[in-house]
Formats: structure tokens, C-alpha cells, sequence
């Protein structure tokens, strides 16, 4: 191995370190947050399913409450992006 590869490679491993921590650490956000706020928005959990859920506003972990049918309807109705663009709040933690 070159000292370029060998140098490209350690870079790699660096930064796929740091990737790792700051997953960890989104992780560790999203399980504090009390989640009082959320929007609607496409959530794909593999290829070819994609399901319409809620989406924190603050920490943008995907919520294990579904939507209600009043709100799929307004959703429906918006044209957007996948998105919601309107907010809701909740009263009581995820």
C-alpha cells in the first residue's frame, strides 16, 4: 500500500469513528427529549414502504404514536414535500 492509500485509509477510519460518535450521541438527545412538539412527514423504513409519521420537531427522532385520521387528511390536502409543514404539540412525553 502506498503511503497515499495508507494515509487514505486512515482518514477513513478516523472520520468513520466520528460518524459513530455522533450517532451515539443523537441517539442519547433524541432518548431525553420529551418530544412536545411534531410534524407529519414521510418516513421510508425500508425500499418501497413509505408511511406517513411523527416527527419530532426538536429532535427529529420518527415517533412510535401514528398519526391520527384528521391529521393524515390534512396532510393529504397539503402540498408539500413530504414534509409537514404544520406544527402540533403534544401534552404528554413520547
Amino acid at each position: 500500500m502506498t503511503k497515499f492509500e495508507e494515509e487514505r485509509k486512515q482518514r477513513i477510519t478516523m472520520l468513520q469513528e466520528e460518524i459513530q460518535l455522533a450517532q451515539e450521541e443523537i441517539t442519547n438527545i433524541q432518548e431525553s427529549c420529551e418530544h412536545s412538539e411534531y410534524r407529519l412527514g414521510k418516513y421510508s423504513w425500508r425500499i418501497g414502504n413509505v408511511n406517513v409519521r411523527r416527527i419530532c420537531n426538536i429532535c427529529d427522532k420518527v415517533l412510535l404514536t401514528y398519526p391520527t385520521d384528521d391529521e393524515l387528511e390534512q396532510f393529504k390536502e397539503e402540498d408539500n414535500d413530504g414534509q409537514g409543514k404544520k406544527i402540533y404539540y403534544l401534552d404528554k412525553k413520547e
